[in-house]
């Protein structure tokens, strides 16, 4: 089973704790519908989705001159660059593209990332 969460909640912690339980996803409830549809469409097809402004913490923290070890501890250079590009809101395919590698790779390292 696929999970998506759907909350009102943006706080780290809950994130965190969604995508450590199993979750494919996490949305935020005030997002348009046309997004959350398309998030439900790309969690069917086995991508891991974030919510915009939670993946932009997300990229603030990695882009930062130091971030806090805690964060990036255990990623891998190719790992942060996904990150990255997702958080600049890039599909799968695109990603896979920009990278030169496969697009079955890049869920492979989003699947680590999470």
């Amino acid at each position: 089973m696929k999970v998506l969460i759907l909350s009102t909640f943006d706080a780290d912690s809950y994130v965190i704790q969604a995508l450590r339980a199993g979750a494919f996803g996490y949305v935020l409830k005030n997002a348009q519908r046309a997004t959350v549809v398309s998030r439900i469409m790309a969690v069917l097809a086995g991508q891991r989705v974030m919510a915009g402004a939670v993946a932009n913490r997300v990229l603030d923290t990695v882009t930062r001159a130091s971030p806090p070890k805690e964060f990036y501890d255990g990623l891998t250079s190719r790992e942060v660059e996904i990150l990255k590009l997702m958080a600049s809101g890039k599909p799968n395919k695109q990603i896979a593209f920009t990278l030169k590698i496969s697009e079955k790779t890049v869920l492979n390292h989003i699947s680590h990332i999470y």
